[in-house]
């Protein structure tokens, strides 16, 4: 994306565009070397004026996202997706969220 940002920007973006974007390699890859890490992907959309910006936490999350990416057609999209294969588990059952609220600042992180 790093490459190509300047034409995102004014190609897309500021004209309010329904271009899709699917963006691979989500997070730190390793094997595949430093110019190939997503490390700030989802860090370059997010500021771009109408880009909706979407990073899934499971295989069932990517599916609805590239389904809702598909059916934007008021403004840029993005989703991302990490290397290689899923598991191809039922996830709903794993991980624990946790609602994060504050005053000043809050933060979210992932990879």
């Amino acid at each position: 994306m790093q490459r190509g940002y300047d034409q995102i920007v004014h190609g897309v973006s500021l004209q309010k565009l329904p271009v899709r974007f699917a963006m691979d390699r989500a997070g730190l890859v390793g094997a595949d070397g430093a110019t190939h890490c997503g490390a700030f992907d989802m860090t370059f959309m997010a500021s771009l004026p109408h880009m909706v910006t979407m990073a899934p936490s499971n295989e069932a999350e990517l599916i609805n996202m590239v389904a809702t990416c598909a059916a934007i057609d008021e403004a840029p999209s993005c989703f991302r997706f990490p290397r290689g294969n899923g598991l191809g588990l039922d996830l709903a059952q794993y991980g624990i969220t946790k609602d994060l609220k504050g005053t000043l600042l809050e933060s979210l992180i992932f990879g």
